[in-house]
């Protein structure tokens, strides 16, 4: 509703989805995609979960899953980071891919976004901003270019 509102009086709304939580599920992120994709969202952002050493999560996460990588300075939002019990690095590269596909190859959006430029300045942005998600889209094709783990 509070998105309907924001279009309403001609805000831009970005909502943050995070896949791969210590608690998802296939489901849950299926229904996180659906939503997001679904939503009268302008910019919905998606990044898988990045573990933060030193705090609380941080300390259960072996309990629920399995950190892929263990250097806090080689995490990255678009790449696999930790797995959750249950998941499959594959499974999750796939549902990112998905989510930004699903959200941005979208004729409703697109025509959202279409309706809100306003300058060459408009254009620019959104020209710079559909390549990096195609970027983003194209490397979760190939799951092993979300993975930057040693092997050994």
């Amino acid at each position: 509703r509070t998105a309907a509102w924001c279009e309403e009086v001609g805000i831009a709304s970005r909502p943050s989805f995070i896949l791969g939580t210590p608690t998802d599920t296939p489901e849950s992120i299926r229904r996180t995609i659906t939503f997001a994709s679904g939503g009268r969202f302008h910019f919905p952002y998606f990044q898988l979960y990045v573990p933060l050493p030193g705090t609380e999560m941080f300390q259960t996460l072996p309990q629920h899953g399995q950190m892929l990588v263990k250097d806090r300075k080689q995490m990255a939002a678009a790449q696999v980071n930790y797995i959750p019990e249950g998941l499959d690095p594959e499974f999750l590269a796939r549902a990112f891919r998905e989510a930004h596909i699903r959200s941005y190859v979208n004729v409703r959006r697109l025509w959202r976004h279409l309706r809100m430029i306003e300058s060459w300045d408009d254009i620019l942005r959104y020209l710079t901003a559909t390549w990096t998600v195609l970027r983003m889209a194209l490397s979760a094709t190939n799951p092993r270019r979300l993975f930057r783990v040693k092997a050994g």
